[in-house]
């Protein structure tokens, strides 16, 4: 038995995850008295877990216990839930999940035209000489603009996307995740408008749901993965490093699930109702060619895989071909974001 991290809520953030999940890729599921969870760090158990249709999603429970007096104060993100493929089980979960996909499939032909014309704009401050906040110039930017494309809408600079994710995070302060609900009940409201009066209600959640499900997802993958090439390289040419077709970091570093029946899996008995924490984090550590299974298995997969990979990886060919040195200077993670990993601050200076 592994004897569990004293805080894995925040692990994941820190600088010794990488040192913990090296020393725990071979142990088998372990319980950690904090989070009340098993950790599942063993890239083929997590995969395994990953695709069994006996674990659902934690959120399908925790959706169905908000504390009393709070439905007014988090309207926005009760509403949200109702959009969201990782809240709902059952044939919910396949219609909509089903309804995510064909928006994107719909989008393919205009997100390759955007990937073609607009996508090299954000390299530009790469080839630049001087300091810049990557998040601020490049990530945010370029993933709102990819964000307009898959679901055929502008999304004005004013209206705020912040950390769409603390959706999800039941740790959260109430008050930060009044100011969360707050912000979706205003993007639901203008998805609402720019559609019109025409449009199903359906049709306006799947839109309004995948931008809150991608945004933090893609952002924050984006800026794990650079920051760690670009750390990694240590200054030198954009031109001399590898870019892999597939980013090497996740901004989603875990996923949990709990047990519908008991089962067995790595030679341990589980009850019902065993929440597990599997460590996507962990795919980090494997081949460049298993970094796919960022993405997940089984019923609760990323629809939006092709079209992060695509992105990624055109992102990466472009950088791949200026001859600039960028060394990172600072890099700072969303610290209130129990979740996922999404960078605040990414300053790096270019030299040419």
């Amino acid at each position: 038995m592994v004897a569990a991290p004293e805080n894995y809520l925040t692990l994941y953030k820190g600088p010794g995850r990488g040192d913990f999940l090296n020393n725990t890729r071979d142990a088998g599921p372990f319980f950690d008295p904090v989070t009340k969870a098993w950790i599942v760090t063993n890239p083929e158990i997590a995969r395994e877990m990953l695709s069994s249709s006996n674990l659902v999603p934690a959120l399908v429970v925790e959706s169905q216990t908000l504390p009393d007096g709070l439905a007014e104060r988090l309207a926005g993100i009760i509403d949200a839930c109702e959009h969201i493929p990782l809240f709902l089980s059952g044939e919910s979960h396949a219609v909509l999940r089903r309804r995510f996909s064909e928006q994107i499939a719909s989008r393919r032909a205009e997100v390759s035209q955007w990937m073609e014309q607009d996508l090299p704009a954000y390299v530009e401050p790469f080839r630049r000489p001087g300091r810049f906040d990557v998040v601020a110039e490049v990530i945010e930017p370029m993933v709102r603009g990819l964000m307009q494309i898959v679901v055929g809408m502008t999304l004005p600079t004013d209206l705020e996307l912040i950390q769409t994710s603390l959706v999800f995070d039941k740790f959260s302060s109430v008050s930060r995740r009044a100011r969360v609900a707050s912000m979706l009940t205003k993007l639901h409201n203008h998805v609402r408008e720019v559609m019109g009066p025409e449009a199903t209600e359906e049709d306006v959640g799947v839109r309004f749901g995948l931008i809150v499900v991608a945004r933090d997802a893609t952002a924050g993958t984006f800026g794990e993965s650079l920051v760690r090439l670009l750390s990694d390289a240590n200054g030198r040419p954009l031109n001399q490093i590898a870019f892999p077709k597939f980013a090497p970091q996740t901004g989603v570093p875990y996923v949990d699930r709990v047990a519908e029946a008991a089962f067995t899996a790595a030679g341990i008995a589980f009850e019902s109702g065993a929440r597990f924490r599997i460590v996507l984090q962990t795919y980090s550590h494997s081949p460049p060619d298993q970094h796919h299974r960022f993405f997940g298995a089984g019923l609760h997969s990323c629809v939006g895989r092709s079209t992060a990979t695509e992105l990624w990886s055109g992102f990466g060919a472009l950088l791949g071909h200026l001859s600039s040195c960028v060394r990172v200077l600072s890099y700072e993670l969303e610290e209130n974001n129990f979740v996922f990993n999404v960078a605040k601050r990414f300053e790096v200076e270019v030299t040419t």
